[in-house]
């Protein structure tokens, strides 16, 4: 026979409330029970996390945005950039001038941008945990950091650049140039980059983690890589000048 507890399923059910009902456990028993009747039947129970037994998830959406207000109704366009790539850097430095402040486009799209790790460049790990470090750190110029970055790609943080360096001596070099172009201190960023014991990562591992799992559930392999509206634009390329970023626009907003 039932117990009162599972009888009350009866009740709820024929009051209408089967669409709202929840799963719980009382006495040993399953029953069902609208929302916030477990409360009542157990205010002494620890309230459960959602996400027990899960992987962690991200507190905030990932990827830093820029320009015009998302849902403004201004196209939104995702850049996906790996900071060891130099067409990431071309396409970067042709773009982000004209979206900055005081730029022609700073307000006419919203510009994600998601950092993207490109396992076959040795050093790319570390280059990103370091962006992601001077965002905690001095969000505001995170962009200020990302094109520093790219400046000095090519002369000293190509794989070539640092196959004489420990990762330590890498993850310093970065730190000090956010010091120099940002208003983070080298010592916050290198706390933020200094390994644990084992196999425990950094302090930005969990959030490489989750750009890493982003990129791939949305196909992303070579960089750099565009999203309009969240679907992939091939055809726009790291080459592309200011001229044609406005036009792209020009034809999203129906400005032409």
């Amino acid at each position: 026979p039932f117990s009162a507890s599972c009888r009350a399923r009866e009740h709820v059910m024929a009051a209408g409330w089967a669409p709202m009902l929840m799963m719980t456990t009382v006495a040993g028993c399953r029953a069902m029970l609208v929302p916030g009747a477990s409360r009542v039947a157990n205010a002494g129970a620890r309230r459960l996390r959602m996400t027990a037994g899960g992987p962690p998830l991200p507190p905030k959406p990932l990827g830093y945005t820029w320009g015009a207000a998302p849902g403004s109704g201004a196209p939104h366009i995702e850049l996906f950039l790996d900071l060891s790539c130099p067409f990431s850097a071309k396409g970067f430095h042709n773009l982000y001038p004209s979206t900055a402040p005081g730029g022609p486009l700073v307000d006419r799209a919203t510009f994600t941008l998601h950092q993207v790790v490109q396992p076959w460049h040795s050093q790319s790990t570390v280059m990103h945990e370091a962006a992601l470090a001077v965002r905690e750190v001095a969000p505001d110029d995170y962009l200020a950091y990302v094109g520093a970055v790219f400046s000095k790609l090519m002369s000293e943080y190509t794989v070539e650049a640092v196959k004489g360096e420990t990762r330590t001596q890498t993850a310093s070099r970065l730190a000090r140039l956010a010091e120099e172009t940002t208003a983070a201190p080298a010592a916050a960023v290198e706390e933020l980059l200094a390994q644990g014991a084992a196999n425990d990562g950094c302090a930005m591992t969990q959030m490489i983690k989750w750009t890493t799992k982003h990129h791939r559930a949305r196909g992303v392999h070579v960089t750099p890589t565009v999203f309009v509206h969240g679907i992939e634009a091939p055809t726009i390329s790291s080459s592309w000048t200011a001229a044609e970023w406005t036009g792209l626009i020009d034809e999203l907003t129906g400005a032409q």
